[in-house]
């Protein structure tokens, strides 16, 4: 059928689904399809109308106490975190595959909160999911400044990508494997150093699609100012004129911080307690590197992620929350959550023994 008499059928008749083709296609999804192509713009369901129909409507779900109570404690933490720390944890976010366990909860959580089945977390839906853990607000004085807080464009919603990057474990944000494939995300010349136009350029990307452009031209400058105050070269040009050849070496002072995988590690890593240690460590491990090309981090052979792609097109949509269910799919995704479970319970046992 060529366009022109597919044109011809579309205003004399409307839409036809012939069998041969939509055969395989559930009945609830041809109905879907048929009610957006009618002729009568008035008869054409709206988007709200849309996400209600049984075809598009996601299942409540089931997350369990703990996991809930990790995800808005994990949010709480993240909250403390500048400009450049949240933008990693975007970065990891995107990187993160589907089957990662945090990926996995954040699922869990975002279905079982979405009371209305929209794809999308509204300020109520958010705060009645913390009103469960009254000992977490007491840390929070005004809970709607959290929400504030994770919703980056001002939407009033939030979106699973918003949630996943919002709620990251600190322990996987300091993971050498998962911050290998950030830092690499960064550093697009692939000289080794990241610099503020780098690092600024991957904001764009990020962040292009969902913010206005003044709020984009808002975080930019917060980052420099950061990036800024900790020395960092705005350019790969201002890093090669900080690093002089010859004997000119020697007597230079150098007026930048390198940012190296080993600082990125140390920046990400480093909390109130323990500083001391983390800076001998990231010093050794960055000496070994340089002159015995020894990588204690045991990371930099790891072939990272293809992100973000040449097009940048995969920073323009944000991660469906909707899972494969039955078949082989569904079936590995309930046994990882099962042996999770398991693991879960071995864990308390072993800790109530030690405590008895």
């Amino acid at each position: 059928l060529d366009a022109e008499a597919l044109c011809h059928r579309i205003r004399v008749g409307g839409a036809v689904l012939d069998a041969v083709t939509w055969g395989p296609v559930s009945d609830k999804a041809r109905e879907v399809v048929v009610s957006m192509l009618q002729l009568n713009a008035g008869l054409r369901p709206s988007a709200g109308a849309l996400l209600r129909t049984p075809w598009l409507k996601l299942e409540r779900g089931r997350a369990s106490w703990a996991t809930l109570r990790g995800l808005y404690r994990n949010a709480m933490l993240n909250l403390r975190e500048g400009q450049f720390k949240k933008l990693v944890m975007r970065v990891i976010a995107e990187q993160l595959p589907r089957d990662h366990e945090h990926v996995q909860n954040v699922t869990d959580a975002f279905v079982a909160l979405d009371a209305d089945s929209d794809g999308l977390l509204n300020l109520t839906e958010f705060l009645e999911g913390l009103a469960r853990f009254p000992e977490l607000q007491q840390h929070v004085p005004d809970p709607t400044s959290l929400f504030e807080a994770i919703d980056r464009n001002g939407s009033q919603l939030l979106n699973s990508m918003e949630f996943t990057a919002a709620t990251l474990p600190p322990a996987a944000g300091r993971e050498a494997n998962i911050l290998w494939d950030a830092f690499r995300a960064f550093d697009h010349d692939g000289n080794g150093y990241l610099t503020v136009d780098e690092v600024v350029d991957t904001a764009r990307w990020l962040e292009g699609s969902l913010l206005a452009p003044e709020q984009l031209d808002e975080l930019t400058e917060v980052l420099r100012v950061e990036l800024a105050e900790l020395k960092v070269a705005g350019s790969a040009e201002e890093i090669k004129a900080d690093n002089p050849e010859g004997y000119l070496r020697c007597m230079h002072r150098k007026k930048y911080r390198p940012i190296d995988f080993e600082e990125f590690y140390y920046l990400c890593c480093a909390r109130e307690k323990g500083q001391c240690a983390k800076i001998v460590q990231k010093e050794l491990y960055r000496l070994l590197n340089r002159h015995a090309e020894v990588d204690l981090h045991e990371v930099r052979t790891k072939e990272p992620p293809a992100w973000p792609p040449d097009d940048k097109t995969a920073t323009l949509m944000t991660r469906s929350i909707h899972q494969p269910r039955g078949g082989l799919l569904g079936a590995r995704r309930e046994a990882k959550k099962k042996r999770r479970k398991e693991a879960q319970a071995g864990g308390a046992e072993a800790r109530a023994a030690k405590g008895s």
